[in-house]
């Protein structure tokens, strides 16, 4: 049986580094999606070293220290997809069944996609792509298919990671 104290302080260094990893993401203007994904490994990694539950109290507190110290999009792209989505995905590899798992997966992700979409748009403003005008000027359902090929690669490297996790921190 480990630690409880131990447990806690883990617990407390991984939420810390995913509020780092959070503001880095919000103060700096590149990296943003690396960073994101460096906060869904960090959860990966509090699930894998101290348990499903401390994995879930660690992505709520990020979620509730990130929204109190004022990144407000960023906070809401943690908390509606790459904070809950390695949750999602211990849960959905638990079914052991390939294409179940990948329709689980895009459907999260397509909820998600919806969610965040209305939410930003009644509490901020009018969705425009990040200013980009290459991306407004594509049809939707084009931007939809090329985020979901992004989402599946983000998965596949989130695979690789908890792979380096079992195979190489077996000490954590």
């Amino acid at each position: 049986m480990k630690n409880k104290s131990n447990l806690i302080s883990k617990g407390g260094l991984f939420t810390g580094l995913s509020v780092i990893f959070l503001y880095l993401s919000f103060i700096l203007p590149t990296n943003k999606l690396g960073f994101l994904i460096l906060t869904s490994a960090l959860i990966i990694l509090t699930i894998k070293t101290i348990g499903f539950t401390g994995g879930l109290l660690s992505y709520i507190s990020t979620g509730v220290l990130s929204l109190i110290i004022g990144l407000k999009s960023i906070s809401l792209a943690y908390v509606s997809l790459f904070g809950l989505y390695p949750i999602i995905k211990y849960k959905v590899e638990g079914l052991r069944n390939i294409f179940l798992e990948i329709l689980l997966k895009l459907l999260f992700l397509n909820l998600s996609l919806f969610l965040n979409y209305y939410i930003y748009k009644s509490l901020f403003m009018d969705i425009n792509l990040m200013n980009m005008d290459l991306l407004n000027k594509l049809p939707i359902p084009l931007i939809i298919i090329f985020i979901q090929g992004v989402f599946l690669l983000m998965d596949y490297i989130l695979t690789l990671i908890i792979q380096f996790i079992n195979e190489k921190l077996k000490f954590l």
